[in-house]
């Protein structure tokens, strides 16, 4: 008995030319390509690094500018006694975008306690009204500043980048990219013991 395929002669058989093969593979390629960034391009854009700084075990810098928001606060020491999560971003920054829902329901939860509270630092100097816009247009209710030398003083390369300053006044904390409510309150707490 003969194989289906051994009976017809190999003249006979359909074979691709190498070229279609190629053009197949390279096509098949570039949708697997396509599929993994639109995964990760969709993905939360929640991830956070924890970051070493020399800033860290450091009184933090002096920071104080002109009131995006016109909530008063315009000086950080104006909040020594209670945690403050220092936060740099942009309004055209997608992470900063994406981290507000977690900023937000952080300081709604600590506003009341009046222990924890959020000094936002506009990363781009020259996106001061863009940036009001996009504070105000998301109901955020902490004090942010425009201060064009705070990213140089803080070493902030790309928002958003964040830390966090204890009730003394010293640096204990920094993160790259988007955060949680949850990793801010896990270093508090650690922080706190």
């Amino acid at each position: 008995m003969t194989d289906a395929l051994t009976a017809v002669p190999a003249a006979g058989r359909r074979r691709w030319p190498k070229r279609r093969r190629v053009l197949w593979l390279t096509l098949i390629g570039g949708c697997v390509a396509a599929a993994l960034i639109a995964v990760f391009a969709a993905s939360p854009a929640q991830s956070t690094v924890s970051a070493s700084s020399p800033l860290i075990g450091k009184a933090a810098p002096v920071t104080s500018g002109t009131s995006i928001t016109g909530k008063g606060v315009t000086d950080l020491a104006a909040l020594s006694g209670k945690w403050v999560f220092v936060n740099f971003f942009a309004s055209w920054c997608p992470p900063c975008q994406a981290e507000m829902p977690e900023l937000e329901q952080f300081q709604e939860e600590h506003s009341t306690a009046g222990t924890a509270t959020i000094f936002g630092v506009e990363y781009d100097p020259t996106d001061a009204s863009a940036a009001k816009g996009f504070l105000t247009g998301r109901s955020a209710t902490w004090p942010a500043i425009n201060d064009p030398s705070a990213d140089v003083t803080w070493g902030v390369h790309n928002p958003p980048e964040s830390y966090l300053v204890a009730p003394s006044g010293t640096v204990v904390e920094k993160w790259f990219g988007g955060v949680t409510a949850a990793t801010i309150d896990a270093a508090i707490a650690s922080y706190s013991r």
